[in-house]
């Protein structure tokens, strides 16, 4: 039996903007009456949300759970910091902010990142827990909260095949993402900072994602 809803993605999923509990992870979890465990980080990149949730498998925290992924950029990474035993989150367009290796990551953006690279590593990131959650017989759903950028559409045929292998029943096609969803009201679904979710528009995703596991029995899926 399904007790807990657990949700892994950047500051769409974290609620950055409004109160935590109000993010729609929270609402989700009212929606289906189960507790709710929120692993959203700001700023998180794919390898840290695909590293969290091995952490979690690992741990035993996903036993009775619905997980749920809402990727991110493809522009995003992590550096493992030993020191602190901790990821540090790399956002490539605020890649100037103040960081203790500001040093390291300017070189890595200038020197070394490519985003064909970039977005190849995404794909196996989620052709891994694809697979492991399907291993598992744990019901999930993936969704992507920013758009795909110029690999929306694949010509290249390494990652058409790839990104074929993450198509799944579950993987819940907005067209777009979640991001170009709220914008249908600028208004009413995004706040004060002009790029997150609103409350209204945390709830509506929520519900948007509600709909998607009732119509397609998400929970009965083993």
């Amino acid at each position: 039996m399904i007790k807990q809803v657990v949700t892994y993605g950047c500051s769409f999923t974290e609620g950055e903007g409004v109160d935590h509990y109000k993010s729609w992870p929270y609402c989700l979890g009212y929606n289906l009456k189960m507790k709710t465990l929120n692993r959203g980080k700001g700023g998180g990149s794919n390898k840290f949300i695909a590293a969290e949730f091995f952490r979690d498998l690992d741990n035993g925290t996903l036993e009775d759970s619905l997980v749920i992924i809402a990727w991110t950029s493809h522009l995003r990474t992590a550096f493992w910091n030993e020191k602190n035993r901790q990821w540090d989150h790399v956002v490539i367009q605020y890649m100037e902010q103040e960081n203790s290796r500001k040093k390291d990551i300017t070189y890595f953006y200038h020197n070394i990142f490519q985003e064909y690279s970039a977005y190849f590593e995404t794909l196996l990131e989620k052709i891994a827990v694809k697979n492991t959650l399907e291993k598992y017989n744990i019901p999930y759903i993936f969704l992507n909260a920013l758009h795909e950028g110029p690999f929306k559409e694949i010509s290249d045929g390494p990652l058409k095949i790839m990104k074929e292998l993450t198509n799944s029943s579950r993987y819940m096609d907005f067209d777009t993402c979640m991001h170009l969803l709220i914008l249908t009201d600028r208004r009413k679904y995004i706040c004060q900072d002009d790029f997150h979710p609103s409350e209204l528009g945390h709830i509506y995703l929520a519900q948007r994602i509600t709909d998607f596991i009732e119509q397609n029995n998400i929970l009965e899926i083993k």
